[in-house]
């Protein structure tokens, strides 16, 4: 222990300094230092071992091959004019234009089934209808224009 005031050592159990004679503080009792319970060691890992995979057979023929598109039959190709449909229903005329989609969708399900005449009826009709949409379009284009311009007098 070290005086604090000479700053000297002494023996632990002095009550005096040795150098200075001053008093000396007596020992602060020592707490017991706390130390964690120590910690379970885990017994050593088994080394993991994959599951034997099972065998299978060979795959049958034909099996796992990609699969081929539906064959329409071989009477020929039918145009739907989905595209001249919706066409009609964004730029002209939306409610002739909505007839003519549901016609041109109507063509796919009809091959599929094998009724050929039947796509080809939607086929039809879904031209007719998108055509006419778009004529009827035009024509309310061309008056409406109209109409503005004798409205604002540049025709009499």
């Amino acid at each position: 222990m070290y005086c604090s005031q000479c700053g000297s050592q002494n023996p632990d159990q002095a009550q005096f300094c040795g150098g200075c004679g001053n008093k000396l503080a007596a020992p602060a009792p020592q707490q017991p230092v706390y130390a964690p319970p120590p910690l379970p060691v885990a017994p050593p890992a088994a080394v993991y071992q994959a599951p034997p995979q099972p065998v299978y057979p060979a795959p049958q023929p034909g099996y796992g091959a990609p699969v081929q598109p539906m064959n329409y039959p071989a009477a020929g190709y039918v145009p739907s004019h989905m595209g001249l449909a919706i066409f009609t229903t964004l730029c002209c005329c939306i409610p002739l234009g909505l007839i003519a989609i549901i016609y041109a969708a109507q063509v796919k399900g009809r091959l599929a089934a094998g009724d050929m005449a039947g796509a080809q009826r939607a086929a039809s009709s879904a031209k007719m209808w998108a055509i006419l949409g778009i004529i009827g379009g035009v024509i309310v284009i061309v008056i409406s224009i109209l109409v503005q311009a004798v409205r604002q007098g540049m025709i009499r």
